[in-house]
């Protein structure tokens, strides 16, 4: 965000309303988070019961978030952007799409994992960021 937005303190505010509206989205869906999934997966709660009871407030609280920054902000300040440089170095981080589809791949797997050990899901979500942590390391060991 900090190649679209020059102000520290208005990045911090939309990344603060990002976060927010990330959660509210996320938690109506059947693969809101690791436990309603097990959930699902389990049979405990269904596809539309789940929409129907948690859409509302989801909604409700995206509304309130950017609703609440809407009314803090100041409607006279110019919206800048960062100048950019012909020089700039655009090239994604090394190793930026192994963390990406390991951990994207670690998360599906966790089912698999619970089902195959018979450990709690949060054990394999801790598997997961434990070797995405060791994979990080090895990718930025050099530099560090």
């Amino acid at each position: 965000m900090q190649k679209l937005v020059k102000d520290v303190e208005f990045r911090q505010r939309l990344g603060g309303v990002i976060v927010v509206a990330s959660n509210a989205g996320g938690a109506w869906t059947p693969i809101g988070d690791i436990t309603t999934t097990m959930l699902y997966i389990g049979g405990q709660v269904t596809t539309v019961p789940l929409l129907g009871n948690l859409i509302f407030p989801s909604v409700l609280c995206l509304i309130g978030a950017v609703g609440y920054e809407y009314l803090r902000m100041d409607g006279e300040t110019p919206f800048e952007r960062p100048a950019s440089t012909e020089a700039e170095d655009d090239r994604p981080p090394e190793g930026q799409a192994l963390v990406f589809w390991g951990g994207l791949i670690g998360m599906i797997t966790v089912p698999v994992f619970t089902a195959v050990t018979q450990c709690p899901p949060w054990s394999g979500m801790m598997l997961v960021l434990g070797l995405l942590g060791v994979i990080t390391s090895l990718l930025h060991e050099p530099d560090d």
